[in-house]
């Protein structure tokens, strides 16, 4: 068993990983519970509902967690072989890389996704006077200034730059506790 002091994806995310995706479905009910105002490309080119919703998460949740649990362990006895050298293996581990990425990507935009349904929601559908009510308000005013696509686009750069920049700190906290 190999003993690492810094994995490459702590537990934590992967515990709450599904929660996090289950709140995002639970947010995007509250805020669009006809999904008439869903933004999700995956949604809305098929045209799915609730049900395919859930099961399209569902089977999403299962794959990103086996790929992640895969790649991580590649990362680790690539490190550990130091097989650099050889193309295959050069491949695997970028490929391996990549899914870290996506991984920390959906969390974090599964994050933020809830946190723009659960602002839609009190734009939508509450009328009190509250300081998360006036956060919505204001929210919900800036991002009308930009067209739907521009908004998908600045949110997956986003997402995509969290996964990028949380993987190369995990890889490298990783690679230098293998030094010591």
């Amino acid at each position: 068993m190999i003993k690492i002091k810094q994995p490459l994806i702590p537990l934590w995310y992967l515990l709450f990983f599904p929660i996090v995706m289950g709140l995002d479905l639970y947010t995007t009910y509250l805020g669009s519970p006809d999904l008439r105002h869903e933004a999700n490309p995956i949604v809305r080119t098929f045209h799915l509902n609730w049900g395919k919703i859930i099961i399209y998460d569902v089977i999403l949740i299962l794959v990103i967690l086996f790929s992640i649990l895969l790649s991580a362990n590649y990362i680790i006895r690539h490190q550990k072989a130091k097989s650099h050298h050889k193309s295959v293996g050069k491949i695997l581990f970028y490929i391996s890389c990549c899914i870290i990425v996506f991984f920390y990507s959906v969390f974090w935009g599964s994050c933020f996704a809830s946190i723009n349904n659960y602002f839609s929601y009190l734009y939508l559908y509450t009328k009190t006077n509250n300081l998360f009510y006036s956060i919505a308000m204001n929210y919900v005013d800036f991002y009308k200034k930009f067209s739907v696509t521009a908004n998908l686009i600045a949110y997956y750069l986003i997402c995509t730059f969290i996964g990028i920049s949380i993987t190369t700190c995990r890889i490298n906290q990783f690679s230098d506790t293998e030094k010591r």
